[in-house]
């Protein structure tokens, strides 16, 4: 039975997740975190799209993403998760897929959910039990809204929110 085509966001914004094989660990060291990072600049930077929030969780990521042209989704992801499962299969010495089934995109088409969805992404490490509050954990883009943004474009997120 062949696969169900993606839905195309028409706004370009995407909700991305995408877990570990068998919900294996797709970090297990700082650097693995580090390098992930890295590798979300680099391509952010060659493909010219905006991340609205993130969180890298031990076995999973979220990413609330535009793309700048329609369709461009498919290549951005396919750079991002290609050059970390080869990374972490060359350092984990292991071979085979790293990443379950197809990463998840679904299209975010109107303000409420966006900022709905920035909430939910940043509330994942409470809900999981591994921080008290959003601000304790490194791994996402919530310290990115209250400090200087660095990877994240947070101007249309905050212009959304009553002062």
């Amino acid at each position: 039975m062949p696969r169900c085509a993606r839905e195309i966001s028409n706004s370009g914004c995407y909700h991305i997740v995408f877990r570990g094989v068998n919900h294996q660990n797709l970090f297990e060291e700082e650097i693995d975190f580090q390098y992930m990072m890295d590798i979300l600049k680099k391509v952010k930077n060659e493909m010219d799209f905006e991340i609205h929030s993130y969180c890298l969780m031990t076995n999973h990521v979220h990413i609330l993403l535009k793309e700048r042209q329609m369709g461009d989704i498919s290549q951005i992801m396919k750079k991002i998760l290609t050059k970390y499962a080869m990374y972490f299969n060359r350092k984990y010495e292991r071979s085979g897929a790293l990443i379950a089934n197809r990463y998840k995109s679904k299209p975010v088409e109107t303000d409420e959910y966006f900022i709905t969805l920035i909430i939910y992404i940043h509330q994942n490490p409470v809900r999981s039990g591994m921080v008290l509050k959003p601000n304790d954990y490194v791994h996402s883009s919530y310290r990115e809204y209250s400090g200087k943004p660095n990877l994240v474009n947070t101007t249309f997120a905050l212009s959304l929110m009553p002062l």
